[in-house]
């Protein structure tokens, strides 16, 4: 087995936090983006953004 340098993320905040870090191989794709939405297209973050202010989108707490 390969060996692979290991890296450390250090985060402080003034309260309780959680975080998600993903990582992987790149895909090679377009990428299209409108805070939150991160898409392929211009197209599909319209229909997103449509979506969400129709509603289309569950709930989260």
């Amino acid at each position: 087995m390969a060996r692979t340098a290991q890296s450390r993320a250090i985060i402080h905040t003034p309260e309780a936090s959680r975080a998600l870090l993903i990582a992987g191989k790149p895909l090679s794709e377009s990428i299209a983006q409108y805070v939150p939405f991160l898409m392929n297209t211009r197209d599909e973050i319209f229909q997103a953004v449509q979506d969400y202010q129709a509603g289309k989108f569950a709930a989260t707490t």
